[in-house]
């Protein structure tokens, strides 16, 4: 919606919204966050932190991993 239509309003996220799904719905455009009553708001916002590094592309990261990692040649023994 936000890259192809240019949509700009709050997308919520809302049911049974998981710890682990946060982190990646956070990055193709949610904004905002409704989890169950019964879990812990605190415990789920960790979720938009777990992880360092994003593998795959998205709006907010245009190119993999394995091109943004600059690695040493590897030599072979002849």
């Amino acid at each position: 919606l936000r890259a192809r239509l240019g949509y700009t309003g709050e997308l919520r996220a809302i049911g049974d919204v998981l710890r682990d799904q946060l982190f990646y719905m956070q990055r193709v455009g949610f904004d905002a966050f409704a989890v169950r009553a019964d879990k812990n708001i605190h415990d789920a916002v960790k979720g938009l932190t777990d992880f360092s590094e994003k593998y795959q592309t998205s709006w907010d990261e245009k190119n993999p991993l394995f091109r943004r990692v600059k690695r040493e040649a590897v030599q072979t023994a002849d």
